[in-house]
């Protein structure tokens, strides 16, 4: 509610998202770009998520103790014998409470794209299917992606997004996390 009638870049918006949390909790529980990559996955993941980053927006840490240099964490998530690896990305999942995406309305000229967003319930869902193979009784934390309506000239349509979420293969439990900016009706 703090920013919704803004227009800014997406980082920016990421930026107050991690800001408030840590208003909530505190600046130790709160890591930004926590980059998973699409090789730890399985095979077909290079495939939706070309490239070796896959960022996270934000994560909230179980407990507020950060151990996550940026490319440290993504070793492979198997050791030389098969064994687990303890550095690896999607191990670390373990530690989290939570990790979230977060999708700005305003921040696209013509409004947010309806598969940006169900890309991004796609990426969580990927990183912690991959977490709970690699680690079965390891915790998974909750997953959120946020989407903030806030265009000046457009209504995003959330019943659309879900009917787009439904036919896509999304694990169960990622939650929707909206907010509507209510703008005056031009005169």
């Amino acid at each position: 509610m703090v920013c919704g009638d803004t227009v800014a870049p997406e980082g920016t918006y990421q930026a107050w998202f991690a800001h408030f949390i840590m208003q909530r909790l505190s600046v130790l529980h709160v890591v930004r770009e926590v980059d998973f990559g699409a090789r730890h996955l399985g095979p077909d993941a290079g495939r939706v998520f070309p490239g070796d980053s896959l960022m996270v927006d934000i994560v909230v840490l179980r407990e507020p103790i950060v151990m996550l240099p940026r490319r440290a964490a993504l070793a492979d998530p198997v050791l030389p014998g098969g064994a687990p690896n303890p550095r690896s990305g999607l191990e670390r999942l373990g530690d989290f409470s939570v990790v979230s995406e977060l999708k700005v309305d305003s921040t696209k000229s013509k409004g947010q794209g309806y598969g940006e967003v169900v890309r991004d319930f796609v990426k969580l869902s990927r990183i912690l299917d991959a977490a709970q193979d690699a680690y079965p009784g390891h915790p998974i934390p909750a997953a959120y992606v946020g989407v903030l309506a806030n265009h000046p000239g457009r209504r995003f349509n959330f019943e659309l997004l879900k009917l787009k979420l439904e036919q896509a293969d999304v694990r169960s439990g990622i939650q929707l996390l909206q907010h509507v900016v209510e703008r005056p009706e031009p005169l």
